[in-house]
């Protein structure tokens, strides 16, 4: 029995799960299958059924494996932050994203990439497989490792866990506690303004969009900021206006206030989908699909 909390937490951002990509159809899942060559694990598509992909608890993310180092022939023991999933869509957000990874980053071919993270990945390992419940492999090109770190997807979820080597900060007295959670910027509107007028302080201008995004405030003044972050020269700006743009469809859709602000919506949408940057242009298919069903 496949464990379908897994994506159960406490975490307001969940509201804005940028890894969760649209609802699983049959129709999208023959498509995957298809595309891949392969049949997928009936605990995956179940699990992606419930939620197809995004962010893990926090309290549970953590897996623990051993393993035979084969560089030296010691026997190791290890975790993985499993963070996230990947949802099965062929777009970029999904696992469609291990056609990508292995033309650019050199993975082997008859794996299907679960979570990617800069030079490792968590895949499912058809290389010597022909089934439909292939062995779950960690691949890290850094330090050349590919193992098998379990038998199959199953026992990889229902074995995640709380991370026992996180050690919890204690602060040593209130004061302290105080002190941190007021380093938390707080903007006001005018200030988010003058900093499209002023200059393009990258930071500070996505500090702001997260800020206004989950704050109850005017979200048609909000998405008017948008149309001027979108622009932005710098992709880590316009990556996180995207983000917020889906935030606002989700939190809104189906509603009168979107229909009202289409127009604006559209003109930002319309950067992503002629952007050249991987990082931007990632997010078209998604969001097209936002917009046609949640706009009515």
């Amino acid at each position: 029995m496949i464990n379908t909390k897994i994506f159960e937490c406490d975490n307001d951002d969940l509201e804005y799960d940028f890894y969760e990509s649209e609802v699983l159809t049959e129709n999208v899942l023959k498509d995957v299958e298809e595309k891949f060559g392969i049949k997928l694990p009936e605990t995956y598509i179940e699990l992606m059924k419930a939620k197809n992909g995004g962010m893990i608890s926090f309290q549970n993310n953590t897996y623990y494996f051993e393993y035979m180092n084969p560089h030296d022939g010691e026997h190791c023991r290890s975790s993985l932050n499993i963070f996230q999933l990947r949802g099965i869509t062929l777009d970029k957000i999904g696992i469609g994203c291990t056609f990508e990874m292995i033309e650019e980053w050199e993975y082997p071919e008859d794996i299907v990439i679960l979570l990617h993270e800069g030079h490792y990945c968590v895949c499912l390992d058809y290389r010597n497989y022909n089934g439909n419940n292939p062995p779950v492999s960690y691949i890290d090109l850094e330090v050349e490792l590919d193992v098998i770190v379990a038998d199959d997807f199953e026992e990889l979820i229902n074995n995640l866990t709380v991370d026992i080597d996180d050690d919890d900060e204690e602060y040593e007295n209130d004061e302290e506690h105080i002190a941190y959670e007021e380093e938390v910027k707080i903007f006001d509107r005018n200030e988010f303004e003058g900093l499209f007028e002023r200059y393009q302080d990258e930071i500070e201008i996505v500090d702001g969009i997260h800020y206004f995004l989950t704050s109850a405030g005017d979200s048609e003044w909000f998405i008017k900021q948008l149309k001027k972050a979108i622009n932005s020269n710098h992709v880590f700006v316009v990556e996180e206006t995207v983000h917020a743009l889906i935030g606002i469809l989700k939190k809104y859709k189906k509603t009168v206030f979107l229909h009202n602000v289409k127009k604006d919506i559209e003109e930002i949408a319309q950067v992503v989908y002629n952007s050249e940057e991987y990082d931007v242009n990632k997010y078209s298919i998604r969001l097209k699909s936002y917009i046609e069903n949640y706009i009515i």
